[in-house]
């Protein structure tokens, strides 16, 4: 609190983030199978992401949702959630203790790195030869480094595929720094005037449709 001057709740947020220690939580919310097809349908149809992949993730118990259809994104011992009743509403409960990694298709030639579960999961769609990995956010020090292990692990390059914005900047910034220097780190951020790697699919597949 004194060295980085923060409030109380925000000094636990930053423990969580980086040196995973947990702020007191609650159970993690429990799955409720009878609302998953509205929330795939949400996935597919809204975000443009392919359903076998989704139906994938909802097998292995990776997305699951609510009774009120909320969707969560599991991270090791804990999970995000994106709010369909109040919508764009973001949370984590639990400890977020992996990154989400969604495995790629044959020879894995790099590890990208992005904000969250819909940005790695459009990105994975465009580069099935990449291991894309959710980190919850921008600054989650205890998820970076995750990923770093892993692209280290398995010899190849890690891919920094952040927002293009202020926030995917200061990520890259902190990328780098928690790197230092070690794997090399590929600049691979979503191409010009698209802020995600969600919004650049959405268009190629509008394109595609005219």
């Amino acid at each position: 609190m004194h060295v980085l001057d923060l409030g109380l709740m925000n000094a636990k947020r930053w423990l969580g983030d980086n040196v995973a220690i947990p702020m007191p939580v609650s159970e993690l919310p429990r799955s409720d199978k009878s609302t998953l097809p509205v929330v795939i349908e949400y996935l597919c149809s809204n975000r443009g992401l392919n359903r076998v992949m989704v139906e994938s993730c909802v097998s292995k118990g990776i997305i699951y949702s609510d009774y009120k259809a909320n969707t969560y994104f599991r991270y090791g011992a804990g999970v995000a959630m994106r709010g369909m009743v109040v919508v764009g509403f973001r949370a984590n409960r639990g400890v977020l203790t992996k990154c989400l990694a969604l495995l790629a298709r044959g020879q894995c030639d790099g590890v990208a790195i992005l904000e969250s579960v819909i940005d790695a999961l459009s990105y994975r769609q465009l580069n099935p030869t990449k291991i894309a990995c959710a980190i919850a956010g921008n600054g989650n020090g205890v998820l970076m480094r995750y990923a770093l292990d892993m692209a280290l692990r398995l010899g190849v390059p890690l891919l920094s595929a952040f927002d293009s914005d202020k926030g995917g900047d200061d990520g890259n910034d902190m990328l780098l720094k928690l790197n230092d220097g070690v794997n090399t780190v590929i600049q691979n951020r979503p191409p010009q005037l698209f802020k995600d790697w969600n919004e650049y699919l959405l268009k190629l597949s509008e394109e595609e449709n005219t």
